[in-house]
C-alpha cells in the first residue's frame, strides 16, 4: 500500500541518518512528509512522525529555522489531534 511504502521511506532515511548520511536521508524524509500529509492529513500519526524526523534532521544539520518551523507544527498538530494535556503532544512540546 502507498501507506507502507511511506513508512518504509521513513525507516531507510532513519537508517541513513545514523549512518551519517544525511544528505541522503534529507530528500526521502521530504518525500514521506509530502506523501503522509497527501495520503493522511495534516493531524495524523504516520504524518506528525515524519514531521518530526524531518525537523530532527534539519536540527541537526544546521537549519534551525525551518526545523523550528516543522517542530511548532509537529507540536501544533499533535494539540488538534490529542490535545494539549495528551502524553504525545507533552512529548512533542
Amino acid at each position: 500500500s502507498h501507506l507502507e511504502t511511506l513508512v518504509s521511506l521513513n525507516n531507510l532515511a532513519r537508517l541513513l541518518r545514523e549512518q551519517g548520511k544525511v544528505d541522503q536521508a534529507a530528500p526521502l524524509l521530504r518525500e514521506a512528509l509530502q506523501g503522509c500529509r497527501a495520503t493522511n492529513g495534516a493531524f495524523h500519526a504516520s504524518t506528525l512522525t515524519a514531521m518530526y524526523n524531518l525537523a530532527s534532521l534539519l536540527e541537526a544539520q544546521g537549519q534551525v529555522d525551518e526545523a523550528i518551523a516543522l517542530y511548532r507544527e509537529e507540536l501544533s498538530g499533535c494539540a488538534a489531534a490529542h490535545g494539549i494535556y495528551d502524553e504525545e503532544t507533552c512529548a512533542s512540546a
